[in-house]
């Protein structure tokens, strides 16, 4: 596979899709012979926080984590955070756009386009949500968790606290934001008729491609590295100070 040893631009030639996970970390091209731990260490990134998301992008569910207790939960969080604000000031608008664009070249489909530019706008809504609740609600709560973790203190309220908000709960009524992404695209390639510009259409059913593979690799990260790092820590403080 690859390691700090290994040179990040061999490493990104031939795995395309770290290209987003690149530029949430800061990163631009131009690596020339470098190392990763080069890298990392001339622009202060932590290791094997990189080289963990590095591994998990381009292995998915065959991801094994190796580094996940030596980072703190900080560090997937404002990676996270940085995925929200791409999707919001990037991904989202541009799918939009193509699908104005789509209503302005197809003035006799209007009502298709109408059906489509709805369904996102509600897809949209619940995508704000979401990551709202992510932002506002489950990162404060895992951070007060790890800065509690830390201390190693026997507290009474974070034990509650834990228990009325464990993150198993929150995994349990963890939607997906990919299903409504599926029910756009099944509108496209399955139930309207084709459309004459192509090169909108393929570009719009692209664009939501990319934001559902995109979608995939956040969701793993959060399933795969950030929860598991939480229950750990939940597990530790509700036993501290507990009679075998």
């Amino acid at each position: 596979m690859f390691g700090k040893k290994s040179k990040l631009g061999e490493v990104v030639n031939k795995n395309v899709n770290l290209l987003p996970f690149l530029r949430r970390m800061e990163l631009k091209l131009g690596f020339g012979d470098k190392t990763i731990e080069e890298i990392c260490i001339e622009n202060n990134i932590n290791i094997e926080f990189f080289i963990e998301l590095m591994h998990l992008i381009v292995k998915k569910y065959d991801f094994n984590p190796k580094y996940i207790n030596n980072f703190e939960t900080i560090l997937t969080i404002n990676f996270l955070r940085k995925s929200h604000l791409s999707y919001i000031n990037e991904s989202l608008p541009k799918i939009e756009q193509l699908i104005v664009n789509l209503q302005e070249l197809e003035l006799s489909r209007m009502e298709d386009t109408n059906v489509l530019l709805k369904f996102f706008k509600l897809y949209e809504k619940d995508f704000h949500s979401h990551i709202n609740y992510e932002d506002t609600i489950i990162f404060p709560y895992i951070l007060q968790v790890e800065k509690n973790y830390k201390l190693k203190t026997n507290d009474l309220v974070i034990k509650n606290l834990i228990k009325d908000n464990t993150i198993k709960n929150y995994i349990k009524q963890h939607d997906s934001l990919n299903e409504q992404l599926n029910d756009l695209k099944n509108l496209l390639i399955k139930y309207f008729q084709p459309f004459q510009n192509e090169f909108i259409t393929q570009s719009l059913i692209y664009a939501l491609y990319d934001l559902e593979s995109d979608l995939l690799y956040h969701e793993l990260i959060e399933n795969q590295i950030l929860f598991p790092q939480v229950n750990k820590m939940e597990q530790f403080l509700l036993n501290l100070g507990s009679k075998d």
